[in-house]
C-alpha cells in the first residue's frame, strides 16, 4: 500500500470554507438498537455516540465537563460528585436535572440483562440532593470511575419516559444529535438545538448508510453516493482514489479468535493453547492489514497500560501438536467458526485461521451468517469460535477490556467464552480499587499470567479500523474511541 493511501487522520486547524449540511457514511450492517442497555455491535455505539449526553467527556488531557459545569471526586474517593450545566436540555427542550441522572443509571444499575453492566462495576448507587447536583456513591475507590461517565452507553435520559416500553425506538436525548429516523438501509440524525452552543456539531446531519459489501462502500466512496466509507479492508483502502484518501484509527482494543469454553473439544485448555500457538499472526496482520498493524499475544493491546511485550506471538507447530496430544484433537478434529457478513477483514482472519489449523488436523468450518443471528448465537453460546474484537474509548483497562473480556460481570460473559475464574475477577477487582502505580503494575503482571495460563481464548492483533472519507477529517473523523466524533467551531473530533 502506498503510504500516502493510508494514513493517520489530522483533526486538528481551521475548519474547511465550504461545510456541508448532511454528511452520510456507509456502515456495514443496519441499527439493532439505541438502548445502552443492549447496545454491544459496532453501528449500535456508533449511533449512540452520535445521541449520547453525558455528563463529562474525554479531552487529551482526561476528563472534562459536557453536560456537567464540574465534577469532583470526595477526600476518600467514594464519592463523585457532579453539578450539572444550567442550560443543560433535553431534545424536545425539557431541562434535565439530576433526577433524570438518577432515574437513568438507576435503570442501568437494576437491569439484570444490562450487557454494559461492567462499567457500572464499581458504582453502588446515585442520588440526586438538589436539582442541579448528583452524586455517584462507589463499593471501593475506582480510579476510572470518572472515565466511564464519558461512555456513551451511560448516557441520560428523561425519568419519566426512560422506562416506558419503546422508548429507545426514538428516545428523546442529551448529545448533539437527535435520531430522527431509522430505515433498514439509512439511519439519519440531526443536530439537536438544545445542545449547549459551546458543544454543538458543524455539521447539521448525519446519515449511516447501510451498505453491507465493502466493494460497494468502496464503489459509492468514488461516486460521491457516501461521503466516508467505514470499515475498509486494506486491499480496498489501497484502491481509495482522490479526493478520497484511506486512514487507520487505532485503537484501545484488540482482535481475538474467541472460543466457547463450554463446549466440545474448546472445553480443554490445551486444544485452546495449541491453537494460539499454531495460528501465524503475522500472516495475519501481512494479509487483513497489509503489515500495518501489530500482532497481539498479550491480552491487552500495544499501546494500553498493563500490556505484556513478552507474551508469545510465533507460530510454533511443533508445540501446538505437543499440547493436542491426549486432546480430543490429537487425531484431528472439527471446528466451526462463525463469521459476520460485511464485516472485514475478519473474512480473510476466518480464512487465514482455517488455513492454519488444518497444520495441526483441525479441519474448520466457515459459517457466515448475518449480524442478529450471530448476536443470538452469541448469547446463547451457540458458537465454537469466532474472530471479532473488543476495544474501549480509554486507556483505562479495567473499566472494558478487563472486565467485559475476563469476567462475567461485564455483560458478554467473558467475550462470550463463558471464562469465570474466581481468581482473575478478584484481581481486576482489586485493580480497579487501586491508583498506585506500582500497585497496578504487579495486578497486570499477575492477571497477564493468569490470562497465559488459563487461555480462554487467542488473541491475534491489535485493534485498528481502516476508514476512506472524501471530506476533511477536521469536519467528521473516527477517533480512537471507534466512534465517529462531528467537529466544533472550534475543535476538530476528539479533541
Amino acid at each position: 500500500m502506498p503510504e500516502s493511501a493510508s494514513t493517520t487522520a489530522s483533526v486538528d486547524g481551521a475548519l474547511p470554507t465550504e461545510i456541508p449540511a448532511v454528511v452520510s457514511i456507509g456502515v456495514g450492517a443496519p441499527l439493532g438498537t439505541v438502548d445502552p442497555n443492549r447496545a454491544v455491535a459496532d453501528v449500535e455505539v456508533m449511533s449512540l455516540s452520535m445521541i449520547a449526553g453525558t455528563l463529562v467527556e474525554q479531552g487529551p488531557s482526561g476528563v472534562r465537563p459536557s453536560l456537567a459545569q464540574e465534577c469532583a471526586l470526595s477526600a476518600d474517593h467514594l464519592d463523585y460528585m457532579c453539578t450539572l450545566r444550567s442550560d443543560a436540555k433535553f431534545s424536545d427542550g425539557t431541562k434535565l436535572t439530576s433526577r433524570d441522572v438518577e432515574a437513568s443509571f438507576k435503570r442501568a444499575l437494576t437491569d439484570d440483562a444490562n450487557a454494559n453492566a461492567g462499567l457500572l462495576a464499581a458504582l453502588k448507587e446515585v442520588s440526586a440532593p438538589d436539582e442541579k447536583k448528583v452524586v455517584f456513591h462507589l463499593k471501593y475507590p475506582a480510579a476510572a470511575f470518572p472515565m466511564a461517565l464519558t461512555e456513551p452507553l451511560l448516557s441520560v435520559y428523561p425519568a419519566d419516559r426512560v422506562n416506558t416500553p419503546d422508548f429507545f425506538v426514538k428516545p428523546v436525548s442529551a448529545g448533539p444529535y437527535t435520531l430522527d429516523r431509522v430505515e433498514t438501509s439509512e439511519i439519519t440524525f440531526t443536530r439537536n438545538p438544545h445542545y449547549p452552543s459551546d458543544l454543538s456539531p458543524v455539521v447539521d446531519s448525519i446519515v449511516f448508510r447501510v451498505v453491507i459489501d465493502a466493494n460497494t462502500r468502496l464503489l459509492q466512496l468514488g461516486t460521491g453516493q457516501i461521503d466516508i466509507a467505514h470499515q475498509m479492508p486494506a486491499n480496498l483502502a489501497a484502491q481509495v482514489a482522490e479526493p478520497a484518501k484511506a486512514y487507520v484509527a487505532s485503537r484501545y482494543g484488540g482482535v481475538y479468535l474467541e472460543m466457547n469454553n463450554n463446549a466440545g473439544p474448546l472445553r480443554d485448555v490445551n486444544v485452546r493453547k495449541a491453537i494460539s500457538a499454531a495460528v501465524d499472526r503475522n500472516q495475519i496482520n501481512d494479509i487483513a492489514y497489509l503489515g500495518r498493524n501489530k500482532p497481539l499475544g498479550s491480552f491487552l493491546p500495544s499501546i494500553m497500560e498493563g500490556h505484556d511485550p513478552n507474551a508469545p506471538i510465533a507460530k510454533d507447530l511443533p508445540k501446538a501438536r505437543k499440547l493436542l496430544q491426549g486432546t480430543e484433537c490429537e487425531s484431528g478434529c472439527t471446528l466451526e467458526i462463525m463469521q459476520k457478513a460485511g464485516f472485514p477483514p475478519y473474512d480473510s482472519i476466518a480464512q487465514i485461521v482455517q488455513q492454519n489449523l488444518a497444520e495441526i488436523g483441525i479441519k474448520v468450518e466457515i459459517n457466515t451468517i448475518d449480524a442478529s443471528t450471530l448476536a443470538a448465537n452469541e448469547q446463547n453460546g451457540n458458537f465454537q469460535l469466532q474472530s471479532n474484537d473488543l476495544w474501549d474509548v480509554v486507556n483505562s483497562p479495567e473499566l472494558v477490556m478487563l472486565r467485559y473480556g475476563l469476567t462475567p460481570e461485564g455483560g458478554i460473559n467473558s467475550l462470550w467464552s463463558g471464562y469465570d475464574s474466581a481468581a482473575m475477577t478478584a484481581l481486576i477487582n482489586d485493580l480497579s480499587a487501586t491508583s498506585d502505580q506500582q500497585r497496578r503494575r504487579e495486578l497486570l503482571a499477575d492477571i497477564n499470567a493468569l490470562f497465559q495460563e488459563d487461555m480462554p481464548y487467542v488473541p491475534l492483533t491489535d485493534f485498528a479500523t481502516t476508514w476512506a472519507s472524501r471530506i476533511s477529517p477536521r469536519l467528521v473523523a473516527l477517533t480512537p474511541s471507534g466512534v465517529y466524533e462531528v467537529g466544533t467551531s472550534d475543535r476538530g473530533p476528539g479533541l
